[in-house]
Formats: C-alpha cells, sequence, structure tokens
C-alpha cells in the first residue's frame, strides 16, 4: 500500500500536507519512472520537463538547471534520507538560504539581490514517480507558488531512491529555486585597437562578443567567473571558434555545461599572431 505524500514548501513558513492524486499519463519521458540509483538522471530529467511543462502552460520562462543549487538539493534529499527526518529545517538548524550560502549560491557582496525557495517531498511506490509528485505539488498552494513563480529563473533537482520515514520503496524529491541580480553599473568595455580581435559587449543573455577580423583564422576563447564576496571563482573553460574575415557576433549562454549568470567574469580572446586580450564584463538581468 502506498503511503500519502508529506510534502512542505517554503511559503511564509507554512507547512501542507495532502493526500495523493492517482497517477496520470505524462507528456514528458520517463515521468512515470519509480526512481532508483540506476536511473537517477532520467527521473532528474523528467521531473524538471514537469515543472516546466506547468510553467509554459501559464506562459511563464523554463527554469534552467544550476549546479550550485542541484548541489544543495541532492545533498539535503540524502541528509533527511540518513538523518530520517523531513523538515525544511534540518536538526542541525540549517534552513534553506544557510545551506544556499554555503554551497556559494546566495551572494553576501553589496549590489546582489537574491530571491530562493525550496519544495521537498517523499512518497513510495507508484507514488514517488515524478509525475505523481509534481501532480501533487501543483494541489498544493505552497509548492504551486513556487513552481508558478515569475521570480525564479534557475532551479536545483535533487531525488534520492529511499524515504526519510518509511523502509519501502520510494523517493525523496527536493527542489531548491533561485534567482540572483546583480545591479551595480555596468563596466564599460572598450574595443581593443590594434589588433584583429574586436570588443566584448554586455548581454542580456549571456556574454555577447562582436569580434572583427581581418582574415579567416580560429580563436580560443577562455571565460573565467570572477571571485567576489559571497559568491566563488570558477574557470569556465576554452572553446575555439572558427572567425571569418568581418565581423563576427558570438554569444556564450553556456561553457561546459555551465550556464553564464549574473556576475563578473574575464573573457580571454587568443588567436596566432595576435597577443592575449584579456576583459572583464558584468551581466546582467
Amino acid at each position: 500500500m502506498a503511503r500519502l505524500f508529506r510534502t512542505i514548501a517554503l511559503i511564509g513558513l507554512a507547512t501542507f500536507a495532502f493526500a495523493p492524486a492517482a497517477a496520470q499519463a505524462a507528456t514528458c519521458p520517463n515521468a512515470d519512472l519509480q526512481p532508483t540509483a540506476a536511473n537517477a538522471a532520467l527521473v532528474t530529467d523528467a521531473t524538471l520537463c514537469l515543472l516546466n511543462e506547468q510553467r509554459a502552460a501559464e506562459g511563464l520562462p523554463a527554469l534552467v538547471r544550476q549546479g550550485d543549487l542541484d548541489r544543495a538539493s541532492t545533498a539535503y534529499a540524502s541528509k533527511m534520507v540518513v538523518e530520517r527526518f523531513f523538515d525544511h529545517i534540518a536538526p542541525d538548524g540549517s534552513t534553506v538560504t544557510r545551506r544556499l550560502r554555503a554551497v556559494n549560491y546566495i551572494p553576501t557582496a553589496a549590489g546582489w539581490e537574491w530571491s530562493v525557495g525550496e519544495n521537498i517531498g517523499w512518497a513510495e511506490y507508484y507514488l514517488a514517480t515524478p509525475a505523481s509528485m509534481v501532480k501533487a505539488w501543483m494541489a498544493s498552494p505552497g509548492h504551486r507558488a513556487n513552481i508558478l513563480s515569475d521570480t525564479f529563473r534557475e532551479i536545483g533537482v535533487g531525488i534520492v531512491p529511499a524515504t526519510p520515514i518509511s523502509a519501502a520503496v520510494g523517493a525523496t524529491y527536493v527542489t531548491d529555486f533561485g534567482r540572483r541580480t546583480y545591479n551595480e553599473a555596468p563596466v564599460i568595455v572598450s574595443t581593443v585597437v590594434d589588433t584583429p580581435v574586436g570588443s566584448v559587449a554586455i548581454s542580456r543573455m549571456g556574454l555577447q562578443m562582436k569580434i572583427l577580423m581581418d582574415r579567416t583564422i580560429k580563436l580560443r576563447v577562455r571565460v573565467q567567473r570572477l571571485a567576489q564576496a559571497g559568491l566563488a571563482g570558477h574557470d569556465l573553460g576554452t572553446k575555439t571558434i572558427r572567425a571569418h574575415r568581418g565581423t563576427n557576433a558570438l554569444k556564450i549562454k553556456l561553457m561546459a555545461g555551465h550556464r553564464i549568470t549574473v556576475g563578473r567574469y574575464r573573457v580571454t580572446i587568443t588567436c596566432k599572431g595576435a597577443a592575449a586580450m584579456k576583459r572583464i564584463v558584468v551581466v546582467r538581468y
């Protein structure tokens, strides 16, 4: 026999409990899988697909998975299972804000604004599928408010194939929502002179570059997120592009699976016959 769902949403510290709805046919692949260690990636993707399907129906932008939020969500789901509790506040007193500060998602420096939220849930047997969990969340005002919030833009999804209360087959879900905005005036980037490579500009959706070349050549573009108080620095890696003679437009939204979010970045462009050029840019949303 399947137990009823027990979930709460971080909405004004309110707690919500509800009985599960019957499983429904899902339009997202793997939405009816029962989570196991072997299919964790599939059920995680299915959960995000279902959440974004609900947002799309309301005309809201899709949530994008973010590494720091993923780590916090997965760690907290595991913590609840191992320590046998089910609450937004852990036995050690940690809250969602403390946990997200610990993974450097919440910045502490001046000029930053942030919003976070959290949904948690557990269920047994067929009720532990992504389709059943999301359907149950949508039936709860607090969970629904987090899922359909226009404030949030990023998400972490953590699913552990065990429950915090029962020894029966089941799963524990944690979704951490967030958004960060940097309000300091952007750095003005001047055009690079005396070189074939042009300027790096600011884009609302990533790093946007206009590169003026006097010949066709391969360029290596390296992106580094700069460290700030409360936000760790990170080398996002290097990508190679083939630039053609004339003006080349390039927009970087992802580097090695990392999404370009708000913050300060150093972009280094190198090519044969030209010195390395470094520019610091600010991305705002």
